[in-house]
């Protein structure tokens, strides 16, 4: 390798020297003496001739020890070459694993992010209402979120002129409570429905809308009691031990779509769509809705999607979400549970 740098300097001098001495040469002066003798200008000429012939026999001997060959010059740019695919190759893997680094990086956030949604989601949905289903690779998730919830008035108390008590009455249709504790929005007519004592077995289930009803919200600020929650449709089924209610919007599903385009496997979110008996069993199925829904991409390049339902006792759940993304030479898996609370 010292041979090597030793041969570039030698190169390098030697263009140096060349450029130096291609430089334009100062002309030879001629003088002429004013002498009447016609010997003393040959004798200044044939001076001057010798001179000349001189600083050429120079110049040339000067170009001959500074030039270079064309060998030379190859065997430099072949060095120059092979110095140079061996930087290539010290910068390239550097770049490489950036270009690698910057790309889990993104994954990863994607991930987590996407995780956290759905745990976010799960984690406020009505008791009992989460079910989840697998068609080949693809899996699904679907539960119904709360919008809100407190406790309605079971029993009657002292009676008060100015606002008397309401109680929900179980046996009775069309009915008015109290609303005990935060007031709620007022809203007629509510987008949200009211559930009571969701189970998730018939006779006492969301999707079947035995214990869902429409309902409006009458805020008063003027009484004692802030908000009246009334209802249009047949008695409850059921009455909450801990007299708690619960308001809802639509159902929410999260599908992983391992299937319809096997070289990008997305995970969409689905909402806004009617209240369905059974799970939609596809995501063919959750396209083919009757009624207009949202579908939202949250993750895409999936390499593994995978959603489980484990119910712990009566009284708690466990959804487990296992995914894994692919971009190039990088990957990423994560898994995250999320506990339900299924107390009605």
């Amino acid at each position: 390798m010292r041979q090597i740098f030793k041969l570039v300097d030698k190169f390098a001098l030697k263009m140096m020297l060349s450029l130096q001495n291609l430089k334009p040469k100062k002309m030879l002066s001629f003088r002429r003496r004013s002498e009447s003798c016609g010997l003393g200008t040959l004798t200044n000429h044939t001076l001057d001739a010798d001179q000349r012939q001189h600083e050429s026999g120079i110049m040339h001997q000067s170009l001959k020890m500074t030039g270079f060959t064309l060998v030379e010059l190859i065997v430099v740019i072949a060095i120059i070459g092979i110095l140079s695919a061996g930087a290539v190759q010290f910068i390239r893997n550097p770049l490489q694993m950036y270009i690698d680094i910057e790309t889990r990086a993104q994954l990863t956030d994607i991930a987590d992010s996407t995780l956290r949604k759905i745990s976010r989601e799960v984690e406020k949905s009505l008791p009992n209402s989460v079910r989840v289903t697998a068609s080949g690779a693809d899996s699904l998730i679907e539960f119904v979120p709360i919008q809100n919830a407190g406790r309605y008035r079971a029993s009657i108390g002292s009676p008060d002129t100015r606002r008397p008590d309401e109680a929900l009455d179980f046996t009775a249709s069309d009915g008015t409570f109290d609303v005990l504790g935060p007031s709620i929005t007022s809203c007629n007519p509510c987008t949200n429905q009211l559930v009571i004592f969701n189970l998730g077995i018939s006779g006492a289930d969301v999707y079947e809308g035995t214990n869902r009803r429409t309902m409006t919200v009458d805020t008063d600020t003027s009484a004692w009691y802030e908000s009246k929650i009334s209802y249009s449709g047949d008695a409850f089924p059921f009455p909450s031990p801990a007299s708690r209610f619960f308001t809802v919007s639509t159902p929410v599903s999260y599908a992983c779509d391992m299937t319809t385009d096997t070289n990008n496997k997305k995970l969409y979110r689905y909402a806004n769509y009617g209240y369905q008996i059974s799970q939609p069993a596809s995501v063919s199925a959750l396209n083919t809705l009757t009624s207009s829904y949202n579908k939202t991409l949250l993750a895409e390049k999936l390499s593994a999607c995978q959603i489980t339902y484990k119910t712990t006792n009566q009284r708690n759940g466990i959804v487990s979400i296992y995914i894994a993304l692919t971009n190039n030479n990088a990957n990423v898996r994560l898994m995250h549970q999320v506990r339900v609370l299924n107390s009605p």
